[in-house]
């Protein structure tokens, strides 16, 4: 992936990311207008020993961030719910919105709106998403 191909605000928002949440972050994929920047930690194990690959997952971004906000989480294994089990809301097995990750293991599509998230106004509001992700996530929530 040339992430020098991409616009400048991404690339921006990339930078910001890498800088303040998590250095290894990384773009695996462009499909369309969407990126998948996979982002580690974003929940905490629910087993021992559990892979760090499974605790992180690809942020589905616009291309245009941030004039446009993200739509969706791809991860490798289900994510919990809050209750023990499987988050099942709005979880999609298989979906083709996590094609463009498959091959690195990410086969776990969540449709997540973007109602109800911080604004997006510049590229380091990125940080502003993670944490809504993490949130989203630590409550059990899609």
């Amino acid at each position: 992936m040339n992430e020098s191909e991409l616009p400048p605000t991404f690339q921006e928002m990339l930078a910001v990311l890498r800088r303040e949440r998590d250095e290894h972050a990384r773009v695996d994929a462009v499909e369309s207008n969407f990126a998948y920047v996979f982002v580690h930690a974003l929940r905490k194990p629910v087993k021992e020993n559990e892979p760090e690959d499974h605790l992180g997952g690809w942020l589905r971004i616009p291309v245009s961030f941030p004039d446009n906000g993200p739509w969706g989480l791809v991860t490798i294994v289900p994510l919990p719910g809050k209750n023990g089990g499987i988050n099942g809301d709005n979880h999609n097995p298989g979906h083709g919105n996590a094609s463009p990750v498959r091959g690195r293991g990410g086969d776990h599509y969540y449709s997540w709106t973007w109602s109800e998230s911080p604004p997006v106004r510049s590229p380091a509001d990125i940080l502003g998403v993670v944490r809504w992700f993490e949130r989203r996530i630590r409550l059990g929530m899609t």
